[in-house]
């Protein structure tokens, strides 16, 4: 479960938002200033933060700043009063993903939370894709690979059609494939057929066979 970090100075607010953080299926971690928000971060696994513009020792942005220097990927929403949006939109170009006013509509903050998350795991699931692509292309250029045997049937396959053998082999279903990709369970049917046939597989324990014995997963 995703871990959103609330910080406001309001004793009210904090709580307010905290409930409703966590009626929607996250875990809230909150505090009342920066400086504790980053001690919080250096224990706890932060997926996503909810920061007060104002509040005393350090503001909002330089606690942002300062959370994105240990996790330059963490989404920050930044609470703003309506005398402050030329602030807030300044934070953003510091790097906040969005801000919201107070009072803020609670639907829309959490709106913007998920979003953020999901937006943060798709990026991180692209990286790790590309990652595992570059890495397999390296493994089959290298003189020692074409010397054993000849190299994988995998720089056959399309982007997608990588991208669902990956997933597959780590054991994703094809529903959750689809979520992953934002395409539909239709359509990761599709690739898998075509993946396996293009690979001379029959099922999903020969892929996870042939993904361990190429490498392309541990």
């Amino acid at each position: 479960m995703e871990k959103v970090l609330v910080v406001d100075d309001d004793r009210i607010v904090l709580d307010l938002i905290s409930e409703v953080v966590n009626k929607s299926g996250f875990i809230s971690v909150e505090t009342e200033d920066g400086f504790k928000a980053l001690k919080l971060f250096e224990t706890d696994k932060i997926d996503a933060a909810i920061i007060d513009l104002k509040m005393p020792g350090i503001d909002g942005i330089e606690t942002m700043r300062k959370l994105r220097k240990i996790d330059n990927g963490l989404p920050v929403i930044i609470l703003t009063a309506y005398g402050d949006i030329s602030t807030a939109v300044e934070a953003m170009k510091y790097g906040a993903y969005d801000f919201i006013t107070k009072p803020p509509d609670l639907k829309r903050l959490i709106m913007i939370v998920k979003e953020a998350i999901e937006k943060r795991k798709s990026e991180s699931l692209k990286k790790e894709l590309v990652k595992s692509r570059e890495q397999y292309k390296t493994e089959q250029s290298t003189p020692e690979k074409t010397e054993k045997r000849e190299p994988g049937k995998c720089k056959h396959l399309s982007e997608r059609e990588y991208e669902v053998l990956y997933l597959t082999a780590l054991g994703h279903s094809c529903s959750a494939i689809a979520i992953k990709l934002s395409i539909s369970t239709r359509t990761v049917e599709t690739y898998r057929e075509k993946m396996l046939r293009k690979l001379g597989l029959n099922n999903k324990t020969d892929l996870i066979q042939y993904a361990i014995k190429e490498k392309i997963i541990p």
